[in-house]
Formats: C-alpha cells, sequence, structure tokens
C-alpha cells in the first residue's frame, strides 16, 4: 500500500490493518519460537550423535588394529609352517640317505656271510647329493 492509500483509509481501516499485522507478527513469533526450539533439539540430536559415531570410529580403529596383529601372527605362523615343511622335505632326504646305507650296510653283510663280493657303496656320495638337492632348493 503506497502512502497516498493509507490516508485515504478510515481510522477503522487503519486499526483493523494494524490489528491484522499484529496477529501475523503473532504468529510470525510463534513460529520463529518453534523454529528456534527445532533448531535446539536438532543441534542436540547432531551432537549425541556425533558422539556416539566418534565412539562407533574409535572402535573401528581398534578392530582394525586387532585385525592386522591377527593378520601379522597368521603370516608369521604361514612363514614357520613353510620353515617347518622345508626342514621336515630336508630330513625326509636325510633318512632316505640313512635307510639306502641301511639297506647296503645288512646287504654287504650277508653278501660276506655267504661269500658273494660286496656291492661298493659311498654314504659320501649320498650325503653330497642330499646337499646338492638342498642347495637347489634354496636356489628355487
Amino acid at each position: 500500500m503506497t502512502q497516498k492509500e493509507l490516508r485515504k483509509l478510515r481510522r477503522q481501516e487503519v486499526l483493523q490493518l494494524l490489528l491484522a499485522q499484529s496477529e501475523e507478527l503473532e504468529q510470525l513469533k510463534t513460529q520463529f519460537a518453534e523454529t528456534e526450539d527445532q533448531l535446539e533439539q536438532m543441534t542436540a540430536n547432531y551432537e549425541r550423535l556425533r558422539k556416539r559415531l566418534d565412539q562407533k570410529d574409535a572402535q573401528i580403529h581398534g578392530l582394525r588394529e586387532v585385525i592386522e596383529k591377527q593378520r601379522t601372527e597368521r603370516r608369521i605362523q604361514l612363514d614357520e609352517a613353510g620353515s617347518i615343511a622345508e626342514a621336515a622335505l630336508r630330513l625326509n632326504h636325510v633318512f632316505e640317505a640313512a635307510q639306502k646305507a641301511a639297506e647296503q650296510y645288512l646287504y654287504n653283510i650277508q653278501a660276506r656271510q655267504q661269500g658273494q663280493p660286496e656291492n661298493e657303496f659311498c654314504l659320501e656320495e649320498e650325503l653330497q647329493a642330499i646337499d646338492r638337492l638342498d642347495a637347489g632348493e634354496e636356489q628355487a
């Protein structure tokens, strides 16, 4: 409304306008207060959720550390298992050579008792062959 139109209004009309504006002002104040309350509630909820999220982040961090520790322990176990398997394989070669030597020794004893010529067997050669096998596995 322009000033010219406002001057043409009667007192009663001006009072009605003022009354309508004051009612609208009261409604706006009420809405503003409600909005402020909602904002405060949302801020409180946000802070509460942020604290919970921080706690969850700390739990996740702790769990990641536990997982990494378990992975490291598992890697060590697997490495040791591999070392044990390699050692068992080498021992198996040694036992095979010892078995062959024992069999040859028994054969030679039996051959002597029966008057047959002995087969030549060299334990030293067998051990050298095992060492070459081990050296080849380590290089591979």
